[in-house]
């Protein structure tokens, strides 16, 4: 097969995330690169596309004749059961991809990898929680520095008072 001339190409960005990013109730949103003062489009060639996964309805709800909702359902899949539902109404793509997916899953490489993402965000809370902890002390101890500061400050100051009272 021939590659396509340039002008026949678009560019599409397609981010599937799992928390809501828009205050609004649709699944999908899609943007475009625009002038900042203008708002005229750079290109039509290159599109930002953002699926919500929160935003997804219910497994049991999905729209079955639409591939693009399936492959969001199944990369929303929390259990084994929402899995189930997808293989049997999704098709043989569904079915196929399902089987893909658990054929990885129950490999020993799988698990260690899924092992060590979850180390990895352990260690991160607690290096997160301990650099609060070190900066909320070395606060503690900065402030302490200055009232030692103004406490000598108010000696200072008392004692110069009482010389300049004689």
């Amino acid at each position: 097969m021939p590659l396509k001339k340039s002008a026949d190409l678009k560019a599409k960005i397609i981010s599937i995330i799992d928390f809501e990013l828009w205050d609004c109730e649709e699944v999908h949103s899609e943007f475009q690169v625009l002038e900042v003062r203008r708002h005229t489009p750079l290109t039509d060639k290159c599109g930002l596309h953002f699926f919500e996964l929160p935003k997804m309805p219910e497994v049991e709800t999905i729209n079955s004749s639409s591939e693009k909702d399936l492959w969001l359902a199944l990369f929303n899949a929390e259990t084994e059961e929402e899995l189930e539902e997808l293989s049997r109404n999704g098709g043989a793509v569904m079915s196929e991809a399902i089987q893909a997916y658990r054929g990885v899953t129950a490999t020993e490489e799988f698990r260690n990898l899924e092992w060590l993402r979850a180390k990895t965000r352990r260690d991160e809370s607690n290096a997160l929680s301990n650099a609060r902890k070190q900066g909320a002390e070395a606060e503690r101890v900065k402030w302490q520095g200055i009232a030692a500061e103004n406490a000598e400050l108010r000696e200072q100051l008392a004692e110069l008072q009482s010389q300049l009272k004689k």
